[in-house]
């Protein structure tokens, strides 16, 4: 089920991260598109898988996050490593977390 991020149970009260199912697709011209089934408006695009998977896709995430004035930390779920080499598959799928911003510096500065 897709919602969009305004949607989204996650609140500056809560402090429980979101996945974030993430499906990429090379088109036949050789760009990876990314979309997700489980956060309506995000679609990022670049023909260099890398800079997609490491930085396009967790700057959109929280980019739609920041639009509802949800500040989160974005990052790739370790399970779900999403393989760089560009000459792979034409479908690859991973999940990302996007973690309240609120809960983690509480989080490091209860560790200090």
């Amino acid at each position: 089920m897709s919602e969009s991020v305004c949607e989204d149970p996650m609140s500056a009260s809560t402090s429980l991260a979101k996945i974030i199912r993430v499906a990429i697709v090379r088109d036949q011209k050789g760009v990876f598109v990314a979309t997700s089934p489980t956060l309506k408006g995000l679609i990022v695009a670049s023909k260099d898988l890398h800079k997609l998977v490491n930085r396009l896709i967790p700057d959109a995430i929280a980019r739609l996050y920041r639009e509802c004035s949800q500040e989160v930390l974005v990052a790739q779920a370790d399970d779900e490593a999403i393989s760089l080499d560009a000459s792979g598959p034409d479908l690859r799928e991973g999940r990302w977390v996007a973690f309240p911003a609120s809960t983690a510096r509480q989080s490091l500065e209860s560790a200090a």
